[in-house]
C-alpha cells in the first residue's frame, strides 16, 4: 500500500467533522434524543422512551441514588482535567434552543416565576459569549398541566480532537483510580 495514501487518508479521518445532535425534555419524565454524524452521515442515535400515556413523577430518591452511585472523585478528577488543559475548547457550539414551559397550581406563583425566569435568560443570551446561537421560547401556562423543560444542542468537533481528548481524560481517571487504589492498600496496612 501506498504510505503517502495511508498517511492523508488517516489525516483526513482524523479531519472529519463529528457533530453531537441532543435533545432532552423534562415534564413528568426524562425523555431524551442523540444523535451522532460523522462527515454528515448519522452512525448512531439513541432515544429515550416517550410513552406519554404511562408517566409518572420523577421521584426524588430515584436521582439521589443516581447520584450516589456515581464516585465523585473520578468525577472531579475529569472535569479538572478538562478546565485544566483546557479541553473545552475543542468543542464549538454550533447552537442551543431552549423551550420552557411554566405552570403551577397558584397561577400568581407561574406569572412571577415566569417573570423572573424570562428576565434572567434574556439577561444571560446577551452576555453570552455565543451571540446568535443561543435561542428559545418561554410560555406560561396557566391551566397547572405542569411545568415542562425542553433543551435542543448541536456540538462540533473534529474526530482526532476527541480521540485526544478521550486519551488525556482517561489517563487522567487511571491515574487516579491508581493513587486512590494505593492510598487504600496503606490504609489497609496501617490497620492491621
Amino acid at each position: 500500500m501506498n504510505p503517502y495514501f495511508l498517511f492523508f487518508s488517516l489525516l483526513a479521518l482524523l479531519g472529519t467533522p463529528v457533530s453531537l445532535h441532543a435533545g432532552m425534555r423534562v415534564g413528568r419524565e426524562l425523555t431524551y434524543q442523540i444523535r451522532v454524524q460523522a462527515a454528515g452521515l448519522p452512525f448512531m442515535r439513541r432515544t429515550g422512551e416517550e410513552d406519554r400515556s404511562q408517566e409518572q413523577p420523577v421521584r426524588q430518591e430515584d436521582v439521589a441514588r443516581t447520584v450516589a452511585e456515581t464516585d465523585p472523585q473520578l468525577v472531579l478528577c475529569a472535569v479538572k482535567t478538562v478546565l485544566s488543559k483546557r479541553l473545552f475548547r475543542l468543542i464549538h457550539l454550533e447552537s442551543v434552543y431552549v423551550h420552557a414551559r411554566l405552570s403551577f397550581d397558584d397561577a400568581a406563583l407561574t406569572a412571577l416565576l415566569f417573570a423572573a425566569v424570562r428576565t434572567v435568560l434574556e439577561t444571560l443570551a446577551y452576555c453570552s459569549a455565543f451571540p446568535g446561537k443561543l435561542t428559545g421560547r418561554m410560555e406560561a401556562d396557566f391551566h397547572a398541566n405542569g411545568s415542562e423543560l425542553f433543551v435542543r444542542g448541536i456540538f462540533m468537533a473534529r474526530l482526532g480532537s476527541l480521540l485526544y481528548a478521550a486519551a488525556v481524560v482517561g489517563a487522567a481517571i487511571i491515574k487516579a483510580r491508581a493513587a486512590q487504589a494505593r492510598m487504600e492498600e496503606e490504609t489497609y496496612a496501617a490497620s492491621h
